[in-house]
């Protein structure tokens, strides 16, 4: 019979298989702006080995956010269940090529989710199923993914955009994140520049650059985008927020 600590270990593992399938494919891939080392012809071990460092040096580069998930601590993807560090997915992130400094988890303690019951005094929108993503449940959340965003991007030297993983409720939140005033009508985000965010010229306008321009990709894993349809619309635990969400972003 499996120990306590092995059932643990068979969780963690669950978890990351998925995720380590995908980057194993991205690596490969010429979607993200990697070289793609697939060629019908037979080549050297040394030109397999040059494109396998070439990979990787590029991915060394390449700053990563890792987006908790709901119920989950920052420490979660650093010292999964005290299991050290080289069992946990930043570890297996560096594994595979990235810079282990490169690579931030979003600050997070566990204890903060109780913040999601402010969505209660939100007013009607929590009773009637109008929240936002930008509300009192999860704007606080939403916010500090965007700051942790620009940290990684500035962090890498502001030359490569950030690969975003996002795990369970991390994945719509991210998305949440991404969308920045893309949901408000009043902001017409879709002709400004850097230099627009950054000079604040106009009130209407948000005085930081759009998240969605420092990130190259979204990853999500386990994360649900579309909300309860039909009779179990009125069950959504976000309140409105995801298919908010899901209909203007």
């Amino acid at each position: 019979m499996p120990t306590r600590s092995e059932n643990n270990h068979f969780r963690t593992m669950a978890i990351l298989q998925p995720i380590l399938a995908f980057l194993c494919l991205i690596q490969t891939s010429s979607a993200f702006g990697f070289p793609t080392p697939f060629n019908n012809n037979k080549a050297t071990s040394t030109t397999t080995n040059n494109g396998a460092n070439a990979n990787s040096d590029r991915l060394s580069k390449i700053p990563v956010v890792i987006c908790p998930g709901f119920g989950n601590d920052q420490i979660d993807y650093l010292n999964p269940l005290e299991q050290g560090t080289e069992a946990s997915f930043v570890s297996a992130l560096a594994r595979r090529g990235f810079n282990p400094d490169l690579i931030r988890v979003m600050p997070l303690d566990r204890i903060e989710w109780v913040r999601v019951a402010g969505g209660l005094f939100d007013i009607p929108n929590f009773y009637t199923g109008n929240c936002r993503p930008d509300g009192l449940g999860y704007g606080w959340y939403v916010q500090r993914l965007r700051n942790t965003i620009e940290e990684a991007y500035n962090r890498a030297g502001r030359e490569e955009k950030v690969i975003m993983i996002g795990h369970s409720a991390g994945g719509w939140l991210a998305r949440a994140a991404l969308g920045d005033g893309s949901w408000d009508d009043m902001v017409d985000t879709s002709a400004m520049t850097d230099a627009n965010y950054a000079s604040g010229d106009d009130a209407t306008e948000p005085s930081s650059p759009r998240a969605s321009d420092r990130v190259r990709a979204l990853i999500t894993i386990g994360g649900i985008h579309k909300p309860p349809a039909g009779d179990a619309a009125s069950t959504c635990v976000t309140r409105g927020a995801l298919s908010y969400l899901d209909q203007m972003y």
